[in-house]
């Protein structure tokens, strides 16, 4: 009986111990100076009975900027404008910053500071919400998804402000050491037409 509590007290300590890959994963995400994703992102409306799938890319600084490109829409943030370009209207909407949050954007780089977490699956599956004292646009809850015995993303899901299941699936993710700052510079046509806010 002894021996056998000892192996429960001691299987208990290495797996206290040893951080699973969503530790590893939350650590890259908040502590790389910039990321990259390539994704899918898909939303189901009940109301609309529809599924839009839309190819994406993102690029997020540590610093807060971003660049994000949906379907024929830009999304770009310098710390002092947002920019949000529409190509089928030619037309780009500038907005002042009166904040650095972008919790709605950068959350994922937030985890542990915006969410509580809860394992579903050891070591790929974990189901996260949000802190009742935070204050932020991110999303309530969310379903995060491990690409296997990998400390990398495979999928996100979670509801909108509409009640719309999101879920957006990770094709490719890079860790860089430094984002251009080029990239946060947003290059329009000439003939754009430019709303300021």
């Amino acid at each position: 009986m002894k021996k056998l509590l000892l192996f429960i007290i001691l299987c208990c300590f290495i797996s206290s111990a040893k951080a699973d890959n969503f530790d590893k994963l939350k650590v890259k995400l908040s502590k790389t100076p910039c990321i990259s994703f390539e994704l899918l992102s898909v939303i189901e409306s009940d109301i609309f009975e529809s599924v839009d799938t839309t190819y994406s890319e993102a690029i997020i600084s540590m610093d807060g900027r971003y660049s994000i490109k949906a379907g024929d829409e830009e999304y770009n943030f310098d710390r002092n404008l947002y920019y949000t370009y529409s190509k089928s209207n030619n037309q780009v909407i500038l907005e002042k910053s009166y904040s650095e949050a972008n919790d709605n954007v950068i959350f994922l780089t937030k985890l542990d500071e915006l969410y509580k977490s809860y394992i579903l699956t050891p070591d790929l599956k974990y189901k996260l919400v949000k802190v009742d004292s935070i204050e932020s646009d991110s999303p309530d809850s969310l379903i995060i998804e491990l690409q296997k015995k990998k400390a990398e993303l495979k999928q996100i899901q979670f509801y909108d402000i509409n009640e719309d299941l999101n879920r957006l699936i990770f094709l490719k993710q890079n860790y860089l050491n430094k984002c251009s700052d080029s990239i946060f510079t947003p290059v329009y046509p000439d003939s754009v037409d430019v709303v300021k806010l």
